[in-house]
């Protein structure tokens, strides 16, 4: 057998738009989620060229995601190759797997509204424009829809880079309030909270503010 499965943790509505997308254009889940990991990997490992994670940073970002209440898993089914590839990233740059895949997943699934929010064009033609770029879409039904299949994601990553961003690591607080630390595939860690912060505060409530019997 030249495949495995992998076991990601997804938000709970990232999974159910996702599922609701796939469904209406008859697509099958785990063939869709690897040919986006196929397309996407050399453009996260661009996006991370110079950048690695502490151990620190990347357990915060795990720990950030919430996965027991924000959470489901699904298991997704990869050629053992793509697993491999997708392994090497990981280590070499101590991403949350986690991270990458929703972040992923979240930029597939963009409605109009988000892309405006972070300053994405809304449309081809917009894009195509801009980018001085043109090129014919098929009009046979298959043909267009292996066209746009072929690259979901990069007429998102070509507006990006008109401001100077990209999709892995850009800021999408604008989207959701700490969306981008629990997606985060880089977090410095100048940014990290003071370690002791919890402990410090928990401290404090507990001895001194609460009353010792509620």
């Amino acid at each position: 057998m030249n495949q495995t499965k992998l076991t990601f943790s997804v938000f709970k509505g990232v999974e159910q738009r996702l599922k609701k997308s796939l469904d209406q254009l008859f697509i099958k889940r785990d063939g869709f989620i690897e040919h986006l990991i196929n397309t996407e990997l050399p453009n996260l490992k661009d996006a991370m060229a110079g950048l690695k994670n502490s151990p620190s940073a990347r357990a915060f970002i795990n720990k950030s995601m919430d996965k027991k209440r924000l959470t489901t898993t699904i298991t997704v089914v990869v050629k053992k190759s793509l697993a491999s590839k997708l392994k090497q990233v990981i280590d070499e740059h101590n991403l949350s797997r986690d991270a990458f895949i929703n972040r992923m997943l979240i930029f597939t699934l963009l409605n109009a509204k988000q892309l405006e929010a972070l300053g994405i064009e809304r449309t081809a033609s917009e894009i195509e424009s801009r980018i001085d770029f043109v090129d014919a879409i098929p009009t046979s039904p298959m043909e267009a829809f292996s066209y746009w299949m072929d690259d979901p994601l990069f007429l998102i990553r070509e507006s990006l880079k008109l401001t100077e961003e990209n999709m892995y690591l850009i800021d999408l607080d604008c989207l959701k309030s700490n969306l981008n630390t629990m997606t985060a595939c880089y977090f410095p860690n100048e940014q990290l909270p003071d370690p002791k912060f919890d402990e410090l505060v928990n401290s404090i409530l507990l001895d001194d503010f609460l009353p010792e019997a509620l």
